[in-house]
């Protein structure tokens, strides 16, 4: 007793072609795995996104000598590595920055003062790096006028 493909198919289906039932049936298979597949890699790019550090304000002070820079970070803990002004010489950090841990959901003041005789104003840029726990290094570039992130790049 020989079946043939066709009476391998449930009744409803029997009406139809079976090599179009078995074609849609893997363009629908086809379509799922795509969706997993787009999910899994949106997923992988919050993640990544999460890494990053949040300028949450910028402030300077009323004479333009001191400002007040505040991070936080809105993923996983991190430790500071270094710290960069660009654009600005004359500018020096306050506190000590390096190897301070940042906890989930945390925040730091950076304080900063201008050296010589110009007054403090947004026109620059500050440089952070940071690792994760996984040792990971990454570099994120603020800018302060308008104050937003403008890269963030991971260390090789």
């Amino acid at each position: 007793m020989e079946t043939t493909l066709q009476e391998l198919l449930p009744e409803a289906l029997q009406a139809y072609d079976p090599v179009l039932v078995f074609g849609g049936g893997l363009g629908l298979l086809i379509v799922i795995v795509l969706v997993i597949i787009l999910l899994a890699r949106s997923s992988r790019r919050a993640r990544l996104r999460q890494r990053g550090l949040i300028v949450q304000s910028f402030q300077i002070a009323p004479l333009g000598r001191d400002a007040f820079l505040k991070i936080s970070n809105p993923g996983l803990p991190v430790t500071f590595l270094n710290l960069r002004l660009i654009g600005r010489s004359d500018v020096k950090v306050k506190n000590q920055v390096t190897g301070h841990q940042l906890a989930q959901s945390g925040s730091y003041s950076i304080l900063l003062e201008a050296d010589g005789d110009h007054r403090l104003n947004a026109n620059f840029q500050v440089e952070l790096t940071f690792a994760d726990q996984q040792k990971n290094q990454y570099q994120q570039l603020f800018s302060l006028s308008p104050v937003k992130s403008v890269s963030i790049k991971k260390k090789r």
